[in-house]
């Protein structure tokens, strides 16, 4: 789940998925942090299983 919302985050955490919050300032619940959507792409292709 991805989300730039610590409630979306929450979601995601309640529906049993890994989390990723895009920007916002720590701490976040999420597995992972980006600061944005091109630095998204990256942390997908780095931790999604092929």
């Amino acid at each position: 789940m991805i989300g730039d919302h610590e409630r979306d985050i929450e979601a995601g955490r309640r529906a049993g998925c890994r989390t990723v919050r895009v920007g916002g300032t720590p701490p976040t619940a999420a597995d992972f942090r980006v600061p944005d959507m091109q630095q998204l792409v990256a942390c997908l292709e780095k931790y999604l299983e092929p």
